[in-house]
Formats: structure tokens, sequence, C-alpha cells
């Protein structure tokens, strides 16, 4: 047991190690947020090595085969970035020793309490919830079909065996590469890589911080987000929630690291931004709406000036592009349709459901995230309150800073839930408390990074800022 738990969990690593080296990254780019980046990387490459394989005939059990394809491919990467410079680290280094002391006694707290979390949520096999009913479940049926086949086919016909059958396949398919390794289907295991992005988002969570704001109040951000309660729970399950809001936030602290460099060291970090937004796409539906959101925070400024739309950096904008495309052309080979938009639930389309429940359903909404995200700490620790009194308090320096394109992100992807939820076929009071708090959750890091680089933009100096 354990060399196959090695050999599913190192080996992605090694491929995001040789994924990093290709794109100009290094351990010492940034120490504390690497390992998260190579971890991230390489489960979107051994997915991706996965789905090919399992439109073959080959056995699904053929892990050594899988094993040989991870290796070669990140060996090659290595190879190909070998004489790529990579950049270097940009924090801080003046700090007082108390603040960068309380900050690494921070990091070791979470990244602690997070493996405590995932140790404690694998005392119960995977059997409720959303990470049995569809993300699990999804994985069990393409391994028992053994593969992408008409096998696969015909189980997912049933309309009410697997809920969801749209939703993006990172999830399931680091699933079946556990299950592969163990030659079974697993009930706990298969947890593990999932679990992986917890720990992951602590340490570029914490790395993304340490940039921005001074070690003090970057400890008191991470504590706070990883006290929320949701956050642990995704840390001792299966979920995809949390792979999202990581994903944003990757993509916010690479954009962030490439607007600060030049050159060569820009453009590698824009590669990495690329790598976040593709694997937020790929975690789940929601990550759709936030690149959506992110568009339109990026466009509605250059619409007074269109010749800025069109940029040479774009070109790396298609990798993101084809996670979409492979997602879409999936769900179109096999007829899988969103539930929410087309489903049989509803009676009457989306567009007439947005209109005649508008009335009811936007004050019911307005009120619940009042009352449950804005002034109660339950869900996002006053996270989405600090932004909007930051946003209302320095408007002009908000808007002529790179503060505006990631506050104007998160209020469209706000509003594309406020549509979401206005225009669902379910009965809201149910589905607003069961779905709201886990997609909230979902901007919540790379929201807590805005704040700390607004705090040391906007706040005084001495008490915020990050000095350099």
């Amino acid at each position: 047991m354990i060399l196959e738990l090695a050999r599913v969990l190192l080996l992605p690593l090694f491929l995001g190690a040789g994924a990093l080296r290709a794109l100009g990254i290094a351990p010492r780019s940034d120490r504390l947020a690497w390992l998260g980046w190579c971890w991230v990387a390489g489960a979107c490459g051994t997915g991706l090595v996965t789905f090919l394989w399992l439109w073959t005939p080959l056995s699904v059990n053929a892990a050594w085969g899988l094993d040989l394809l991870v290796v070669a491919l990140g060996a090659w990467l290595f190879f190909a970035g070998r004489d790529r410079p990579t950049v270097d680290a940009d924090a801080p280094k003046d700090a007082a020793f108390w603040e960068r002391v309380l900050f690494g006694l921070a990091v070791a707290a979470v990244v602690a309490i997070t493996v405590q979390r995932a140790a404690a949520g694998n005392v119960e096999p995977v059997f409720r919830n959303d990470e049995a009913h569809f993300w699990t479940l999804k994985a069990k049926v393409i391994y028992h079909s053994g593969g992408f086949n008409p096998t696969f086919a015909e189980a997912m016909s049933n309309e009410h065996f697997v809920y969801h059958k749209d939703y993006p396949l990172l999830n399931p398919l680091l699933a079946v590469w556990t299950f592969a390794h163990f030659g079974e289907i697993t009930h706990v295991v298969n947890r593990l890589p999932i679990q992986m992005f917890a720990l992951s988002l602590a340490l570029v969570l914490a790395g993304a911080l340490r940039r921005v704001v001074r070690p003090a109040a970057a400890a008191a951000i991470l504590l706070a987000v990883f006290a929320i309660p949701e956050i642990a729970f995704q840390s001792r399950t299966a979920h995809a929630d949390l792979m999202v809001g990581f994903g944003a936030l990757l993509a916010f602290d690479a954009w962030l690291r490439h607007r600060a460099a030049s050159g060569e060291d820009a453009r590698a970090w824009w590669r990495l931004c690329a790598v976040g937004l593709a694997f937020m796409l790929w975690s789940k539906n929601e990550g759709l709406l936030y690149a959506v959101a992110i568009a339109g925070a990026w466009v509605l400024p250059r619409l007074a000036r269109p010749r800025e739309l069109i940029t040479p950096r774009l070109k790396w904008m298609l990798l993101p592009a084809g996670v979409i495309a492979l997602s879409w052309g999936f769900n179109a080979w096999y007829g899988f349709e969103n539930d929410i938009a087309v489903g049989d639930t509803r009676e009457h389309s989306y567009p007439m459901l947005l209109v005649t429940q508008a009335r009811t359903h936007v004050p019911y909404i307005l009120g619940w995230v009042n009352d449950n995200l804005l002034w109660n700490a339950k869900h996002a620790a006053f996270l989405p309150l600090a932004m909007i009194a930051l946003a209302l308090l320095f408007p002009r320096r908000v808007w002529s800073s790179q503060l505006r394109l990631p506050c104007l992100a998160v209020a469209f992807a706000w509003l594309g839930y406020l549509l979401v939820f206005t225009g669902t076929p379910h009965e809201l009071e149910w589905h607003l408390p069961t779905a709201a708090s886990r997609v909230s959750q979902q901007s919540v890091p790379a929201m807590a990074l805005w704040i700390a680089l607004a705090a040391g933009a906007l706040l005084p100096a001495r008490a915020f800022a990050a000095r350099r």
C-alpha cells in the first residue's frame, strides 16, 4: 500500500516540477508556494494523461503504463525547460524578526491543522454528500466501465444515477488514477489527491500574502481563512469547491507577480496564471462563471480603447480555452447537459424563470447574503464586508490601480450567482442554504489576497505594507 500511495502522490509532483521548470519557475521563485504550484500543475497533467488513456482499449488497471507516461512527460518537460531562465523570489526580506517568526508559526499551524483535518475526514469512507453522489460515483462508473466506451455511455444514460453529468472531469480522473494504482475501487484513499489541494492552497496563499502585506498581517489573514468552517469541511472531503477557489487564487497571485516583473520573468508568471485558470475551469462548472467574470472585468475598462483588447499575451489563454473545449466536447460526445439550465426539474426555460422569479427571489437572496455572508463570520470571516468597505472608502484609488480588475471580477462573479439562484428551478429555501455557503467560499482565497493587497496599498504603510 505504501508503494501505491507513493506513486499516486509523488509522480504528479514530479510531473508538476517538470511543468514548472518548462514555464520558467523553480523552487527559488517562491520556496513556500512552489510545492503547491507543483501539485496543481502535476495533477492537471496527470488528469490529462489519465483522460487520454481511458479512450484506449488498454486496461484501466495498467497503472505502470500510466506511471511511465507521467514520468516520461515530466522528464521531457524538464528537458524542454533546461535552458529557460527561472524567476527569482521577490518576497520582502527586511521584516522584523518577531513578525517573521509569527508568520512561520501561523503557516506551520495551518499546515498541521490541514493535515489533521484530512486525517480526521478519512476516518470514514466516501459514502455521503456530493463527494459520493457525483464526484466519486462518476469515477467509479468510469473505472468499472473500463474507460470511455459504450459501457460507460450506457451506465451514464440513466438520468437519476449520476447527477451533474456535465461537471468537469479533473476530480473524477484523479480518483480513477488512484483506483488504477490500487487495482480496485477504494473508499478512502481516493480522497487524498483532492485533499492535497487544501494543503497546496495553504502554501500558495501564504506565499501570496507574504508578498503584498507585512508578515503579521499575512499571518492573521491566513489564519482567518483556514478558520472558516467551509474551508475545514472542504479540507476533509473530496469536493471540488475548494479547487475552484484555489485556481482563482493561483491565477490572481500569478497575475500580480506578472505585473510586478518584466521581461522573461513577467512571461513566466503569465504562463502560471494560465495554468491557474485552466485548473479552475477543469475543477467545477463555477470555474467558467469566474472565467467570464474575469474576462468581463478585463474587457470593461478597455471598451473605449479597443486596440488594447488584442495583445500577444492572450496566446497563453489558449490553455484554459482548451480545457473549456475538452469539457464541452466530452459533454457533447455523450450528450450530457447542465441540469440547472435545461434539466427535467424545470417546467419553464431559465430566462422565463429568471424573469418570473426575480420579484420574490432577489430580495430573499440579498437578505440571505446580508445575514449569512456580510454580517456573519461563519461562512466568510467578514472578508466580503471588508472588501466592500475598502472599495467604497477608496473608490478612485481602487479604480486606478491593479486592485480594479480583481474587485470587478469578484463583483461580476457574485452577480452571476445572483442570477443563478434567481433562475433556479429548485425551491430557493432549500437550494440557497445548501449551496450558497459552498459556492461563496470559492471566492474567499482570492478575496483574502485582494484585502491584503488593498490594506498594504490603501492603509497606513507602516501598519500593513510589505517592506522590501
